[in-house]
């Protein structure tokens, strides 16, 4: 099955596009071709520079709220600040689980995350191995993070970097990621942690979603992880632990 992933996962998909681009922009004509027109068009780029600066000043200010929470006293008045051992937006976190995937596929990840505020780096590393046949795969994600606090209990991460794949040959390519974190109460949150990357064409996603049972700086993860390429799927239950600081 390890195999199979890796040959799909990294199957060149491209294709080339020029001709049907050169075709379709010799069709557009970048004048307006009535009054009426150019209004329409002026209206509607209007708009979408209005959202876009909307949600431009929305990321930064969310990005802003993750680094006054770190304060002992934030400057917004409704933040609550940051508990040492919280697991939003932490300075340190390590987590390591033990995953029961598809057929005789097995695996164990462990996750190291640092920052400050807005700011943090994060490293996932998962090995993969099945029993019968023998083989193994190894996936290597680092990521930049942006932490933006939605409030005192959600933070929504975005992360540009780089996925590895490592298994009969090695495949590296960029990769995005865009995490949520949901604290309910002191010891119950949820999170979803979504990983897109593209080999050669070839779209693989790689999901996990799952609940935490947190006391002081200490949780217990459990949750589903979904490794998807064009057409195979790794996939099952996971069971972990994480330490905050």
């Amino acid at each position: 099955m390890l195999d199979d992933f890796e040959n799909d996962a990294t199957q060149s998909r491209e294709t080339s596009s020029s001709s049907r681009s050169d075709s379709g922009s010799s069709n557009k004509d970048e004048d307006c071709d009535s009054l009426g027109d150019c209004i329409l068009s002026g209206i509607l780029e209007g708009m979408f520079e209005g959202v876009f600066n909307g949600v431009l000043e929305g990321v930064m200010l969310a990005g802003e709220l993750s680094t006054d929470r770190m304060r002992t006293i934030p400057n917004d008045e409704a933040l609550i600040p940051r508990k040492i051992g919280e697991s939003l937006i932490p300075i340190a976190r390590v987590s390591t689980y033990f995953h029961k995937a598809t057929g005789n596929v097995s695996a164990k990840a462990v996750r190291v995350e640092i920052g400050y505020g807005a700011i943090a780096f994060q490293l996932r590393q998962t090995v993969y191995d099945e029993s019968n046949p023998k083989d193994k795969m190894t996936l290597t994600q680092v990521h930049a993070l942006y932490r933006m606090s939605l409030g005192n209990y959600v933070v929504m991460n975005w992360g540009l970097g780089t996925f590895e794949l490592s298994g009969n040959e090695k495949h590296k390519t960029l990769s995005i990621t865009f995490p949520i974190h949901v604290q309910v109460n002191s010891n119950w949150g949820w999170e979803v942690k979504p990983n897109y990357a593209n080999f050669n064409g070839s779209t693989v996603w790689d999901v996990e979603a799952g609940l935490l049972f947190t006391k002081k700086h200490f949780s217990v993860d459990l949750g589903y992880r979904r490794l998807s390429s064009p057409e195979q799927i790794i996939h099952g239950p996971y069971v972990g632990a994480s330490l905050f600081y």
